[in-house]
């Protein structure tokens, strides 16, 4: 499955990256072929499965490690930080805090 992923998105990346178009010269297509698309989202769905059934398989070779469940917007909640930090041994600074919910990494 992995091998067939990368071939396939050698082929789908020209219709990702309008710049390559741009670099040869060449018009972009105007959008995206819907078997790229059915085919990405069905890899994504496989590496979420995979992912998922590799954490059930670690959670139960190793029993003796505490698990943290947050959800990703949690990662935002200056409480849930401070809770996660502190099962860590760790302490938030006052840098980190002021940073929880700031984005930082948008596109222009």
């Amino acid at each position: 499955m992995r091998l067939t992923y990368w071939l396939f998105r050698l082929w789908a990346l020209p219709f990702r990256h309008k710049k390559y178009y741009k670099q040869l010269g060449l018009k972009p297509p105007s959008h995206v072929p819907e078997q790229v698309k059915a085919y990405e989202r069905e890899c994504l769905s496989w590496y979420v499965d995979e992912t998922k059934a590799l954490a059930t398989e670690y959670r139960k070779r190793f029993p003796e490690i505490t698990y943290i469940n947050m959800t990703l917007s949690e990662l935002n909640d200056a409480a849930k930080v401070e809770e996660l930090l502190s099962l860590l041994g760790l302490k938030a600074g006052p840098e980190l805090l002021q940073r929880l919910g700031v984005a930082t990494n948008t596109k222009r």
